[in-house]
């Protein structure tokens, strides 16, 4: 098999030993200089990849094709914004400008075609002064970048074509569920003049969930008696020696809130807590409950992985019921 032949603005690597390479690009007309002496570009277009060259110093290199790493490597640094759209295009194409062409290419003569689609609708639904005369012109440009499309799409499918046709439709079927979606939304929660104003519901009963008593629960307790509705402290039986020193404490610091005590055969708090708010919304299908959840909130931001786990997988199974709403009552931490 044949070596491929170096072309003007290829770039190619110098190989001048194990240490010291440079990534250079064959331009018509110019030379590169290093301590080892100049050589003339010329001399290299129409060579193959692996031909020895000789500087003016009679220093030998070694004219080798370029890899990725040596574009990574070897190219020249500047200050650059990157988005991910853009390296993702750099890798597929191992930073070949050139190879971006026909991407460039099919984008562009499509957007024309678009255009001037659209601007033919325009003059058949607008009319106005010379429409005929301007869907004439517009036509014309219409058809011939919708001819250039479809060459350069045939022709450089596989050289990166390929990225904007399949793209497109994928671009337009998201646009299109994203509108759907907006526009069912909009269609729920508008209110209809015309219409009934939603049901208000029957009352509202208050859960706070709890596993001991501190000054974080006494917090929530304090919030929850302070909104309208009956109050629940609500605690999962794990450990019957412990709850009943927590009913002594309750009775204390419990300010006359009604505790509901869960048992809790296979020791599971949060499945025995949803389950009671569940059978609350089933019992009483125009009633609300509220979540009332004591947070802690350290100090130091990475002490927060220590904390409230359990209130988190509470709020992510308790986020898309109907009827429920979820109160965070944070107790700060001062070290």
């Amino acid at each position: 098999m044949s070596q491929p032949i170096i072309n003007e603005n290829d770039h190619i690597l110098l190989h001048l030993s194990s240490k010291r390479t440079y990534l250079v690009k064959v331009e018509k007309g110019k030379s590169f200089h290093t301590h080892k002496g100049f050589i003339q570009l010329d001399d290299l277009i129409g060579k193959n990849y692996g031909t020895r060259i000789i500087s003016n110093t009679n220093t030998e290199f070694i004219a080798l094709k370029p890899q990725l790493r040596d574009y990574i490597f070897k190219s020249q640094r500047k200050t650059q914004i990157t988005y991910p759209k853009d390296v993702a295009l750099i890798v597929m194409f191992s930073g070949d400008t050139h190879a971006l062409i026909p991407l460039y290419a099919v984008g562009v003569f499509l957007s024309f075609t678009l255009s001037q689609v659209g601007m033919v609708r325009r003059w058949l639904s607008k009319r106005g002064p010379h429409w005929r005369k301007k869907i004439v012109i517009n036509g014309i440009g219409a058809v011939a970048t919708a001819i250039a499309t479809a060459i350069i799409a045939s022709t450089k499918f596989m050289h990166g074509a390929w990225i904007v046709i399949v793209l497109i439709p994928i671009l337009i079927m998201m646009f299109r569920g994203i509108h759907a979606h907006y526009k069912a939304v909009t269609e729920q929660i508008t209110l209809d003049r015309r219409g009934s104003r939603p049901p208000m519901p029957r009352r509202n009963i208050v859960i706070i969930p709890i596993s001991g008593v501190n000054r974080a629960v006494i917090r929530a307790v304090d919030y929850a008696r302070s909104r309208p509705g009956e109050v629940r402290a609500v605690m999962v039986d794990v450990d019957p020696e412990h709850t009943a020193k927590f009913e002594m404490q309750w009775a204390q610091w419990g300010c006359g809130v009604n505790l509901v005590v869960l048992p809790s055969p296979y020791r599971s708090i949060l499945n025995s807590l949803l389950e009671y708010i569940e059978g609350i919304l089933e019992k009483e299908p125009d009633t609300w409950v509220t979540v009332v959840i004591p947070e802690i909130l350290p100090a130091r931001w990475w002490q927060n992985i220590l904390h409230n786990q359990r209130a988190l997988l509470l709020k992510a199974s308790l986020l898309f019921k109907d009827r429920v709403i979820l109160t965070d009552v944070p107790f700060h931490l001062t070290r």
